[in-house]
């Protein structure tokens, strides 16, 4: 057990400093998630690249084979540099161009769609990467990848008419396996998107609601206009600390905090108990 222990430790140890790679302290708490998401993303695409490459070399592919594995290689040496420089301009851009067109160069050296098995599917990662992690260029990445699918498809003709002759039941397990993993990898991405959005969401109802009433807050959230509203009658309690500048003055910060914290949670508890809102 402690042996078993001690690797799990070692094992959730190296995770958590390869997703912090190229993180830095001057980072934000959003591009520092956005970062280690991407890592995440790159180092598990990696195997992919060595199973595809290692299937083409054992059906003769020889030339198709150096394609995964060029690219695997290529993706270690952008980590190594993003962990240098920690430029996530740099990894960004460099990993969505290479999966941009690696899969369609591939399509190219087998003879088309029909022999890659659709391989260019894995093009389209690019766009949705770029829609995730670089928003602004999103268009332009879902326009490189229909301008590379248009290319390639006449220009494997060109290069290899004869298409490559792969038994009929690789191409379907290629087929298979590429609609599978591209489908598993967008539908990993869109709903790791959707939590971050979730959390993100919840920490500015959670703030909202620290200033505001709860009905207000869910108007304010649902119309972001001026909110005024009439009543007749109302009566409003200012409460002050007395002497709290002196008071202030003599307390450790720490000190200062408890004693507030004490005062608002007593206030809250009021506020709740009476059903009066806080102003």
């Amino acid at each position: 057990m402690g042996v078993l222990g001690a690797a799990r430790s070692g094992a959730s140890h190296f995770v958590v400093r390869l997703l912090g790679l190229g993180a830095d302290p001057a980072d934000s708490h959003e591009l520092r998630a956005q970062k280690a998401f991407f890592v995440a993303i790159v180092v598990g695409v990696l195997p992919a690249g060595v199973l595809w490459g290692a299937l083409y070399w054992a059906l003769g592919e020889r030339i198709a084979a150096l394609f995964p594995w060029c690219y695997t290689a290529l993706s270690v040496g952008c980590l190594a540099v993003f962990a240098k420089t920690r430029s996530f301009r740099f990894l960004r851009t460099s990993e969505l161009t290479m999966i941009l067109v690696t899969p369609a160069l591939l399509q190219v050296a087998l003879g088309g769609i029909v022999a890659s098995s659709g391989v260019i599917l894995w093009s389209f990662l690019a766009p949705l990467g770029a829609a995730v992690f670089d928003r602004e260029q999103a268009w332009k990445w879902y326009a490189a990848f229909l301008a590379l699918l248009a290319l390639s498809i006449p220009a494997a003709s060109i290069v290899r008419p004869d298409e490559a002759d792969m038994p009929y039941a690789a191409v379907l397990a290629f087929a298979a396996l590429n609609i599978a993993a591209v489908t598993l990898v967008s539908f990993a991405v869109v709903l790791a998107f959707a939590r971050q959005r979730e959390e993100a969401q919840g920490r500015v109802e959670s703030l909202l609601l620290n200033i505001l009433p709860d009905e207000i807050a869910q108007r304010l959230q649902a119309d972001p206009q001026a909110i005024a509203d009439h009543f007749d009658d109302a009566s409003v309690l200012f409460a002050d600390v007395v002497d709290f500048t002196p008071l202030a003055s003599r307390l450790d910060a720490r000190e200062v905090v408890g004693l507030l914290d004490r005062l608002f949670t007593s206030f809250d508890e009021l506020v709740d108990r009476h059903e009066v809102e806080k102003i």
